[in-house]
C-alpha cells in the first residue's frame, strides 16, 4: 500500500464503508471515467476520416473506370460537404445530448453519443436525398412520372400489340381463319351430302376441330397473360425491397420498366411524357450509373410473357364447347339415321 501511495494511487480503505456508502463511491467512480473527456468533441474527427475513406474509394473507382470523372469530382464534392455537415451536426447533437442528461437521468456521455448518433443518421439521410437530386434528378423524376401515370394495369398500354409481338398473335389469327375455313368446307359438304350415301368422319376432320379449338383458346388467353405477366414483374419488383416500409423502390423500377419499353407499351407518347423521356436521356449520359437501373428490361418482359402463356395453357388440348350449328348437324345425323332404320 505504501509502495502505491508513493506512485501518486490514492488508496481507498473499505473496510469501514457501509454496502450503500460503497455502491454510491462506484457510481461516483464511473461518473468520472465517463466524465473524463468530452467526445462530441471527437466526432467531427470521425467524419474527417470517414470522408477520407470514401475520397480514397472514389479515386480507386475513378481509376479502374467504373465512375465517370463527372461522378467522381461529383462524389467528392458532395463527400466534403456532406461529411462536414455529419460532423457539425454530430457535434450539435453531442451537445445537445449532454444538456438533457441530467433530465433524462443518464451520464452525460451516454447522451451525448445517443443524440450524436441520430443526428449524424439525419444529416446522413438528408445528404442522400441532395446528392439523388443533383446527380440524378431528371431520372429519378421521369421514373416517378411514368410510374404513377401507366401503373402495371394501365388501360393505356397496347395488349393486342404486345401479343403479337412475345407471342405472334397475328400469325396465329391467320392460322384460326385458314382452320375456320377448313371446318365450314367440311360442314357444308355434310349438308349437301345425299342422305343415302355413306359418311365417313375421316381423321384430318377430327384433327382440325382440336386445332381450331386450341387457336382459339391460345388467342383468347394472350391478352390475360400479357396483363399477368406486367403484374408479375411489379410483385417481383416489390420483392426486391427489403424493408417493408419502402414504398418507392418498387414505384421507382416499375417507372424505370415503362421507360425502357415505352415504345412498344405505349402507342403514343403526349408531350409531357417525351420531355420526362429527353431530360431522362440526357440525365443518363452524364451520369450512366443510376439508382434502380434495370439490367435488361426487354429481355425480363419476354421471359415473364413466355412463363405467364405457359401457366394458363394447362392442357395441349383445350375443351371444346359446342356451338348452335354443332346441335344441328348432331340432330341431322339422327334424322338420317333414323330414316336409314326406318326404310330398312
Amino acid at each position: 500500500i505504501d509502495e502505491y501511495s508513493s506512485r501518486g494511487v490514492e488508496i481507498i480503505d473499505a473496510t469501514n464503508l457501509s454496502y450503500y456508502e460503497g455502491q454510491h463511491y462506484n457510481k461516483n467512480l464511473i461518473d468520472e471515467i465517463l466524465d473524463s473527456g468530452n467526445w462530441s468533441e471527437n466526432f467531427a474527427y470521425v467524419s474527417l476520416i470517414i470522408f477520407g475513406i470514401r475520397g480514397i474509394k472514389n479515386t480507386a473507382m475513378y481509376k479502374k473506370g467504373s465512375i465517370s470523372k463527372d461522378d467522381y469530382k461529383k462524389n467528392l464534392s458532395i463527400d466534403a460537404v456532406r461529411f462536414a455537415t455529419i460532423g457539425i451536426f454530430m457535434t450539435i447533437g453531442a451537445r445537445i445530448g449532454e444538456f438533457f442528461s441530467p433530465i433524462l437521468g443518464i451520464p452525460s456521455q451516454v447522451g451525448a453519443l445517443i443524440f450524436g448518433f441520430f443526428s449524424g443518421l439525419f444529416s446522413g439521410q438528408l445528404f442522400k436525398k441532395i446528392k439523388e437530386e443533383w446527380k440524378w434528378g431528371d431520372i429519378l423524376r421521369a421514373q416517378k412520372h411514368f410510374s404513377q401515370k401507366y401503373p402495371y394495369n394501365s388501360r393505356d398500354f397496347n395488349y393486342d400489340k404486345l401479343s403479337d409481338i412475345y407471342h405472334n398473335k397475328s400469325k396465329l389469327k391467320t392460322l384460326l381463319s385458314n382452320e375456320r375455313d377448313r371446318l365450314n368446307k367440311y360442314t357444308d359438304n355434310f349438308i349437301s351430302l345425299n342422305p343415302f350415301k355413306k359418311f365417313e368422319l375421316t381423321p384430318s376432320i377430327v384433327l382440325s376441330r382440336l386445332h381450331f379449338s386450341k387457336l382459339e383458346k391460345t388467342i383468347k388467353i394472350m391478352n390475360h397473360s400479357i396483363s399477368d405477366a406486367l403484374e408479375n414483374i411489379y410483385n417481383n419488383f416489390k420483392d426486391r425491397v427489403k424493408n417493408r416500409w419502402d414504398k418507392n423502390t418498387p414505384k421507382h423500377l416499375w417507372g424505370e420498366f415503362v421507360i425502357s419499353n415505352s415504345s412498344i407499351l405505349i402507342d403514343k407518347l403526349n408531350d409531357d411524357d417525351k420531355m420526362h423521356i429527353n431530360l431522362y436521356k440526357k440525365n443518363k449520359e452524364k451520369n450512366p450509373k443510376y439508382p434502380y437501373e434495370l439490367p435488361d428490361p426487354s429481355k425480363l418482359f419476354n421471359a415473364y410473357c413466355k412463363e405467364s402463356l405457359q401457366s394458363k395453357i394447362v392442357v395441349p388440348i383445350p375443351f371444346y364447347r359446342a356451338k348452335i350449328y354443332d346441335y344441328i348437324i348432331y340432330l341431322l345425323i339422327i334424322a338420317v339415321s333414323i330414316s336409314l332404320i326406318t326404310l330398312n
